[in-house]
């Protein structure tokens, strides 16, 4: 039996959103506490899709107010964008778990790195941001 293998096509960057609203409406969310964005992380995220291309932008939200998915998203979009390496850097293993865990319930694949260990090679591969512990704070 032959097959034929110029069938399957590897998506193109332009099938990928790069408008963070947009990817979060196309996520197969997983945590049952998630219907929909709240209006300052849409808010956020606008505005951050706005200057993207400035070389700092930076997101201040309240407490609770949801930075870990607009963090990750923010990440996503990046990846898709640019199929290149993002880095989302936490500063314990504690909040590098919280946020895979995070990143899982939203329906966002991510690699986590500590311990000189990735957990897969997305992010080698450019299709996900890495969660990691800086080297200067493992412990």
């Amino acid at each position: 039996m032959t097959f034929d293998f110029s069938k399957i096509k590897p998506k193109k960057r332009g099938d990928l959103p790069v408008d963070p609203v947009e990817l979060f409406q196309n996520l197969k969310v997983y945590d049952s506490g998630i219907n929909d964005l709240w209006l300052a992380q849409g808010d956020a995220l606008r505005k951050w899709h706005e200057n993207r291309a400035k070389p700092d932008v930076g997101i201040v939200l309240n407490t609770g107010a949801g930075k870990t998915l607009v963090g990750l998203l923010m990440a996503q979009s990046l990846v898709n964008e640019t199929r290149e390496k993002v880095l989302y850097a936490c500063s314990s293993i504690q909040l590098v778990e919280q946020t895979r865990e995070k990143a899982s319930g939203y329906g966002l694949d991510v690699t986590t790195y500590f311990r000189s260990d990735f957990s897969n090679d997305l992010f080698t591969r450019g299709e996900a941001p890495y969660n990691h512990l800086p080297s200067t704070v493992q412990r």
